[in-house]
C-alpha cells in the first residue's frame, strides 16, 4: 500500500513538471529564444503553462500578454459582447483590454477570443498600445513592400505607422499580413517594445529619435538619427547594402556597428554630432569621421574622410606577415697552422 501511494505521488510530481520541461525543450535553440526567456522573466508568459513557440496564438492569449506587459488592470462592462461570459478564463483579460481602449470588438458585438490571431491584427493592436498617432504617407510602402496590397483596408494606416517607426518587420522580404501570428512572434514584438528595439527591413527613408537599439536589416534604406537624439546601440546588420545612415547635429550614438558583409554603405556624421564607438567591419564610406571617438577598422575598403580620435586597424582575413628569420652568423675562419720551421742547412764540408 505504501509503495502504491509513493508511486502515485511520484506520478503526480512528474505530471506537474511536464509543462515546464516541454517549455525548456521547445525554447532551447529557437530563433526567438532570447525574447521568449525575457518574456518569461518578466512574467508575461505563465511558467505553469505548456508553451509551444511556433503554435498560433489566439486573441485572448495575446491580449493577456499585453495586459501583463503594460501592467494594466480594470473591470469594463462586457455585457454587450455575445461570445464571452464570466465563467471564461479570459473574461477578466478582456475587461482590462476593453477598459484600456485597445480592444473594441466588431459590429456584431463579438470579441472572437479564441480565434487565431493574424499578423495584421497583431500590428493594429501594437499600434494602439504604443500610442502612435502619426499620419504616414503609405505610397512609398506600396513599392517597397511586395505584398502591401494584401493588407486589409482597415489596417493600412496602423501598419504603415508601425513599419515607419521600426516596430514591424517582415518575413523573407514580405510583410505577410494575413499570416498567422505565433507565440514566438508575440514574445518578440512585446520584448522589442519594452526594450525599445527598432528594426527596419523595407526599402525607404526613415527618421528615428532617442531609442535604445536600432537594427537595419535590408537594402536601399536611409535612416536619419534626428537632432538632439540618443541611440544606445546603432547596429547595421550583415545583409545591408546601398544604405545610408545620417547622424544629425546634436545627436549622440554610443555604438555604431557596420557588420561584416555589408556593402556600399554610407555614414554621414554632421557637425555637432557624436559617435563614441564605431566598429567598421565592411565596406563603408564615412563622412565626418573626426566626430568618432573610438574606431575599429576591419575592412580594407573602409574610407574615412578624416582621422577619428582613436583608430585601431584590424583587417580581417589577411594573414599576419611571416617574420624574416635572423641571418645565421658566419663562423670565424679557422686560423692557418703556423708553417713548420725550415730545417737547418747541412753545413758545407770544409775542403
Amino acid at each position: 500500500m505504501k509503495r502504491l501511494i509513493s508511486l502515485t505521488m511520484l506520478l503526480v510530481f512528474v505530471i506537474t513538471l511536464l509543462p515546464v520541461v516541454a517549455k525548456a525543450n521547445t525554447i532551447d535553440g529557437h530563433w526567438a529564444e532570447d525574447y521568449i526567456r525575457s518574456a518569461l522573466d518578466n512574467g508575461w508568459i505563465d511558467p505553469n503553462d505548456a508553451y509551444a513557440p511556433d503554435e498560433v496564438i489566439t486573441l485572448a492569449q495575446f491580449v493577456d500578454m499585453v495586459n501583463r506587459m503594460l501592467g494594466l488592470s480594470g473591470e469594463a462592462d462586457l455585457s454587450r459582447f455575445v461570445d464571452v461570459s464570466p465563467d471564461d478564463w479570459f473574461y477578466e483579460v478582456f475587461q482590462i483590454a476593453v477598459g484600456a481602449g485597445y480592444i473594441e470588438g466588431n459590429d456584431l458585438n463579438e470579441l472572437n477570443p479564441n480565434e487565431p490571431l493574424t499578423r495584421e491584427q497583431a500590428f493594429v493592436i501594437f499600434y494602439r498600445i504604443t500610442g502612435l498617432v502619426m499620419d504616414v504617407d503609405t505610397s512609398g510602402f506600396a513599392e517597397s513592400v511586395p505584398d502591401w496590397n494584401d493588407i486589409s483596408h482597415w489596417a493600412f494606416s496602423e501598419v504603415a505607422a508601425a513599419i515607419f517607426q521600426g516596430f514591424v518587420g517582415g518575413m523573407d522580404g514580405k510583410l505577410n499580413p494575413g499570416g498567422l501570428f505565433t507565440h514566438a512572434m508575440a514574445a518578440t514584438m512585446l520584448v522589442r517594445k519594452d526594450e525599445d528595439i527598432r528594426t527596419f527591413v523595407f526599402e525607404g527613408e526613415y527618421e528615428i529619435g532617442s531609442v535604445a537599439t536600432v537594427n537595419v536589416l535590408g537594402s536601399n534604406i536611409t535612416l536619419v538619427i534626428t537632432k538632439d537624439s540618443t541611440v544606445e546601440n546603432q547596429s547595421i546588420e550583415a545583409d545591408v547594402e546601398n544604405s545610408t545612415i545620417i547622424v544629425k547635429s546634436g545627436a549622440s550614438i554610443d555604438n555604431l556597428n557596420i557588420k561584416s558583409g555589408s556593402s556600399n554603405t554610407t555614414v554621414i556624421i554632421e557637425d555637432g554630432a557624436k559617435v563614441e564607438n564605431a566598429d567598421l567591419g565592411s565596406s563603408v564610406a564615412v563622412t565626418g569621421a573626426d566626430k568618432i571617438e573610438n574606431a575599429v577598422v576591419r575592412d580594407s575598403e573602409v574610407v574615412l574622410d578624416a582621422e577619428p580620435e582613436n583608430v585601431t586597424v584590424i583587417i580581417e582575413g589577411e594573414p599576419a606577415p611571416t617574420p624574416t628569420p635572423a641571418p645565421t652568423p658566419t663562423p670565424a675562419p679557422t686560423p692557418a697552422p703556423a708553417p713548420a720551421p725550415a730545417p737547418a742547412p747541412t753545413p758545407t764540408k770544409v775542403p
